[in-house]
């Protein structure tokens, strides 16, 4: 039982370690693309930001193929 409780913890933990390096991954993602954009590299996708992205799709998309 011990052991077992112990091994429900240490997947747990590994999980919290993956999301938050996931999320540090996107985070950063974000600041990249703000600093690219001349945005405010603060990490959030506010409204400037998709506002750009939106943009960027609709580029991409009028282009000729």
């Amino acid at each position: 039982p011990l052991f077992c409780e112990n091994f429900v913890f240490f997947q747990a933990v590994m999980i919290i370690m993956r999301k938050n390096k996931e999320e540090k991954a996107v985070e950063d993602a974000v600041k990249e693309f703000q600093r690219i954009f001349d945005l405010t590299p603060d990490r959030v996708v506010g409204f400037n930001s998709w506002y750009k992205i939106r943009k960027g799709f609709e580029e991409f998309y009028k282009a000729p193929k």
